[in-house]
């Protein structure tokens, strides 16, 4: 097939780069056991580290695609839980970026989502 699209995925040569290197390095296996993890204490830190990759990551023809939507919600709901841990709650500098991260994860797993002009400067700042 080759190319299909300009995005550095868009192709057979890297769709096959990143089928490797999941099956080789157990990048989701990771990942979801993070993001399965207790919210409370330091655990917030490598759950919100975990839903970065599926940020970065979570895509057709980069994640695994039988588990890409569940992967995806699964991140979208333990980044909301963290709005409730005590030590995010009611801090403006940890709940604003973890609303922007919901939205971009949204927005990836439903297309009827869009992000707004912050989320997109958010966005912009990770990249």
């Amino acid at each position: 097939m080759g190319i299909w699209g300009y995005e550095p995925w868009g192709n057979d040569k890297a769709a096959d780069f990143f089928g490797d290197l999941f099956e080789h390095c157990n990048l989701r296996e990771l990942v979801m056991s993070k993001l399965k993890s207790d919210v409370t204490g330091s655990n917030h830190e490598a759950i919100r580290a975990a839903a970065l990759i599926l940020i970065f990551l979570g895509r057709n023809y980069v994640w695994p695609i039988r588990s890409l939507k569940a992967d995806i919600e699964l991140a979208i709901a333990r980044l909301i839980e963290l709005l409730e841990d005590p030590d995010i709650k009611g801090n403006i500098e940890y709940e604003e970026p973890i609303r922007h991260e919901i939205a971009i994860l949204k927005a990836r797993n439903d297309k009827s989502h869009s992000i707004d002009e912050a989320t997109q400067r958010y966005w912009e700042t990770l990249i």
